[in-house]
């Protein structure tokens, strides 16, 4: 599994948490997201 598949697994798993528990857990899943994803595209460039 390449690092762009594993970022858009992790979009469909915070979708799906946000779609289960509502919007006040939505911005902290967000916040940890969006640093994976920052981590990943680090990654993608360095790589």
């Amino acid at each position: 599994m390449g690092t762009h598949e594993l970022g858009d697994c992790l979009r469909v798993v915070n979708e799906e948490i946000t779609a289960r528990l509502g919007e006040d857990v939505d911005r902290g899943w967000r916040l940890k997201l969006q640093t994976a994803q920052e981590v990943l595209e680090d990654l993608m460039k360095n790589g």
